[in-house]
């Protein structure tokens, strides 16, 4: 049986029209994603990365095409539904004044209950159960503003995890943390998806985007190309990244090299 995408994408223009202060005009965008999918998008600076995301997100309009998810055109899901369904982690650290770890994740309830209804004993359970997921138990009653950047990373998939959307997106979850905290982000996200979420995360580490996810979204100048890392790197599309650059990766090794 053949399975459904649970993301499907059509002749996608994303970028601002003439009245915005920059202008972005993006080839034509074609893809999809399956449940459990755990997908790294990667490109250059400028190219259009969080534009991407963040129309699939809805938190921008799209010039044209067409985003299916789950067999429904995105613009026509109710917006308590479509929480329920995406859930979007921008590239910033997220700042909450007087705001306990607790108090910001079960905000992640809201959409099962709105705004005016109260959480019961099961949303406690769950909201409990992600802080503990990401090893943030012992900080539930520290104000979100005291985290470390790692720590506030970890707080936001805690609120991903609660709010339990089919679709996880996340711009940049590694950008602002150390090393250690990089592989932790990326081991959490891998396990969501062996729960069957599907995760798309924006990032600049090509090497655990290589080791680690199932499907490369590749974002050159030209366009889109989707594959499994392994194809990328093989038929060397994923060095067209550094194009114009003095460097390559040579992936017989991992390492990045001088060009001579």
């Amino acid at each position: 049986m053949i399975q459904k995408p649970i993301i499907d994408i059509t002749n996608l223009r994303i970028g601002f029209d003439a009245s915005a202060k920059s202008e972005l005009f993006y080839p034509l965008i074609n893809t999809s994603a399956l449940n459990g999918d755990f997908i790294a998008l990667i490109g250059r600076n400028g190219v259009g990365k969080s534009t991407f995301l963040r129309t699939i997100a809805r938190l921008q309009p799209s010039i044209s095409g067409d985003v299916i998810i789950k067999g429904r055109p995105y613009k026509e899901v109710e917006r308590s539904e479509f929480s329920k369904t995406l859930s979007f982690i921008p590239a910033e650290p997220i700042h909450a004044a007087n705001m306990s770890v607790l108090e910001f994740v079960a905000i992640a309830r809201y959409p099962y209950k709105g705004w005016f209804g109260s959480i019961s004993n099961e949303d406690r359970d769950i909201v409990h159960h992600a802080i503990e997921s990401v090893n943030l138990i012992n900080f539930s009653q520290r104000e979100l503003d005291s985290l470390s950047d790692g720590e506030r990373q970890r707080a936001m998939i805690a609120f991903t995890i609660a709010q339990d959307s089919d679709i996880v997106l996340m711009d940049e979850p590694t950008a602002f943390i150390d090393l250690p905290s990089k592989y932790e982000i990326v081991k959490l996200l891998k396990e969501l998806t062996r729960k069957g979420k599907t995760v798309i995360f924006s990032t600049h580490d090509l090497h655990t985007a290589i080791r680690e996810v199932d499907t490369i979204w590749l974002m050159l100048d030209d366009g889109l190309t989707c594959g499994a890392p392994e194809d990328l790197a093989l038929n060397n599309t994923l060095n067209r990244l550094f194009e114009n650059t003095e460097v390559y990766l040579d992936f017989s090794t991992g390492t990045f090299l001088y060009k001579t």
